[in-house]
């Protein structure tokens, strides 16, 4: 017969105390252990991101409002303020975020955004204060069954009650060589697919280069001839694109803009506080079509 002293019962009592916390530490870190981490501290990087819904709007111009670049490590509260800074451009009436994982990288992530651009006026005439500009695309009734494609005209009317100030794109060798490279083409063919054209010349600038200034009094009208085989898909990296025999629909933009005190050459550095019209102006959709040869 063994008889406990109350310093055996102590230390008794210790034991159990500590055995009791041992079980109740292993089950909770058991527990734990079945749990879904929620953040398991695995960083994630941007592997593409796409654009979504742009007609008219190029995709290079929407990246660019973007901070977010593939390769950086995905922030959700970057691509949000991203998708915010998109809708601020006002070129959009909806700008959604969409972000999914890249199935052939586990920790890459597919950032997507998808728009819809706001619809032209149909009168394609903007308001600027007082400032009203149109702009209008017609066949050029000089060349009709002159050519293949046909030829057209450009032309631009101050609508408004205040003279106007137009900063149409450049100039080489002292006005000599003029270039309204601000104004480019929008062609849709038959089945839908939209290419921007842009003014391929000049290929190359040495010398002086001056802003193509145009001067457009109230009521006046300013005309440019437009010849497509003048004309290169660059945006959509078709050099050499041609178009084939078919329908199409041809729009002009313009996107009107202020000469800075970098672009004024020093003798006439007074263009760049000229009050030029601004803003983005879309033409009518005018159908045409091009004979086979």
């Amino acid at each position: 017969m063994i008889l406990a002293t109350s310093g055996t019962r102590s230390i008794l009592r210790a034991l159990e105390v500590c055995a009791t916390a041992g079980l109740f530490l292993f089950s909770a870190q058991a527990l734990e252990s079945q749990q879904p981490h929620e953040n398991d501290g695995t960083q994630h990087f941007i592997e593409r991101i796409e654009i979504v819904g742009n007609r008219r709007v190029q995709t290079e111009t929407i990246l660019a409002k973007l901070l977010s670049r593939p390769g950086d490590v995905y922030n959700p509260e970057a691509v949000q303020r991203d998708a915010q800074a998109l809708r601020d451009t006002g070129y959009f009436t909806e700008v959604r975020l969409r972000v999914t994982d890249d199935p052939d990288r586990p920790v890459g992530k597919i950032v997507a955004f998808d728009v819809i651009e706001k619809t032209p006026q149909s009168s394609a005439q903007m308001k600027l204060e007082n400032r009203e500009l149109s702009m209008t695309v017609h066949p050029d009734a000089t060349e009709v069954g002159q050519s293949r494609v046909p030829k057209f005209r450009v032309e631009l009317r101050n609508v408004g009650t205040d003279d106007l100030i137009l900063n149409l794109g450049i100039m080489l060798a002292n006005g000599h060589q003029q270039y309204p490279k601000n104004i480019v083409l929008i062609v849709t063919d038959s089945q839908g697919k939209v290419r921007r054209f842009d003014l391929k010349e000049p290929y190359y600038v040495a010398g002086r280069l001056d802003p193509l200034i145009v001067p457009l009094p109230v009521g006046s009208t300013f005309s440019i001839s437009v010849d497509l085989d003048k004309y290169w898909a660059a945006a959509s990296n078709e050099f050499e694109y041609k178009l084939k025999p078919g329908t199409y629909f041809l729009e002009a933009e313009f996107s009107g803009r202020a000469v800075t005190q970098q672009e004024a050459n020093l003798d006439v550095k007074g263009i760049a506080l000229m009050p030029y019209w601004t803003g983005n102006i879309i033409s009518n959709r005018l159908q045409f079509e091009v004979l086979s040869q």
